[in-house]
């Protein structure tokens, strides 16, 4: 999996907000794009955990650790705006999973998605928290998130409401 799919794939589900329900608000897409350029080869060659880190900082803006439904809302519109403007760059497959993985967001709703991983009920996710469903070791993510043994399909579908038959079978 390339590292622009892999970090694509990982912002569309860990960036899970229904952005279309916020009041419009300055986007950033330039910073999606130096995200991507510099967190690509960290995501392609390194353990999965050092892609993670890579995505929390870039979306943990308060630096606190955590991330809430606000710190997803934002780098969500971020996202959005940057698929805008670069979705006919992209070959076809990665243009397929971002529209999905927006799609998809935009049904479940970050506020469903922050609630269903929050265990510990304070309103923001740790990484633990966060990667539930995931069981990280030293492969790069891309080819992680391809291992069913990996990636708990049904619990991860299970906190999708209305779009989990879209992630099963």
């Amino acid at each position: 999996m390339s590292p622009l799919r892999s970090l694509s794939v990982l912002l569309a589900l860990a960036l899970s907000v229904a952005g279309a329900r916020a009041a419009p608000i300055q986007t950033d897409p330039a910073a999606v794009k130096v995200f991507l350029d510099t967190a690509g080869p960290v995501c392609q060659y390194q353990p999965a955990a050092s892609c993670i880190d890579s995505g929390w900082h870039f979306t943990d803006r308060d630096g606190d650790g955590r991330i809430d439904a606000a710190e997803l809302r934002g780098r969500y519109r971020d996202l959005v705006a940057w698929y805008g403007e670069t979705e006919s760059s992209l070959d076809a497959n990665s243009q397929a999973m971002l529209a999905l993985g927006l799609w998809m967001t935009s049904i479940v709703g970050i506020d469903d998605i922050v609630t269903s991983y929050d265990a510990d009920g304070d309103g923001k996710l740790t990484q633990a928290e966060a990667l539930a469903d995931v069981t990280l070791d030293d492969r790069p993510l891309g080819s992680l998130l391809l291992d069913p043994d990996a990636v708990d399909r049904e619990a991860f579908a299970n906190r999708l409401g209305a779009a989990a038959p879209f992630m099963q079978g």
